[in-house]
């Protein structure tokens, strides 16, 4: 259920974002942060659902960390190459020969360490979770019902 509320969190981060409003971070969540990620450079925060996203730069990664209200960290994302992702998950991918990867992403959620791929063909985008040693679709919604859903926010 958690890897399902945090893809769902990564797609609405990969999404535009209409608003362009900064969120009032509480003092918790800030001290929080400071003191897990004391190198971060570059930080913004939005508000996606309950959770407030810090979003930022630490060793020359891009990082993205998720928090409670009360200052609890939830869970980290992380961009990384595909050559990175393991090799049992990297063989399944050979399957998507008329696609290729333009998004690979490390989730970080409580002790569990799952990926998420965005593959992209001339027709069609999809994005896939990894469940243990098997890719399940994240997201099944065409191009077309992507575009649309941007443009009504």
């Amino acid at each position: 259920m958690q890897n399902l509320l945090l893809t769902g969190l990564l797609a609405c981060s990969l999404t535009v974002q209409a608003r362009n409003e900064e969120p009032k971070i509480t003092p918790g969540v800030v001290q929080s942060f400071n003191q897990q990620f004391k190198t971060a450079k570059e930080v913004q925060w939005k508000q996606v659902d309950e959770f407030y996203r810090a979003s930022f730069w630490k060793s020359d990664q891009y990082v993205e960390a998720y928090f409670t209200g009360t200052g609890n960290l939830f869970a980290t994302t992380r961009k990384i190459s595909p050559l990175k992702l393991p090799v049992i998950l990297q063989v399944p991918l050979r399957q998507y020969a008329d696609y290729w990867i333009t998004d690979a992403t490390e989730l970080f959620v409580e002790d569990t360490v799952s990926y998420v791929v965005t593959l992209q063909s001339a027709n069609d985008t999809l994005m896939l979770r990894s469940s243990g040693t098997q890719w399940k679709p994240a997201d099944t919604r065409t191009k077309r019902q992507r575009l649309e859903s941007l443009l009504m926010q």
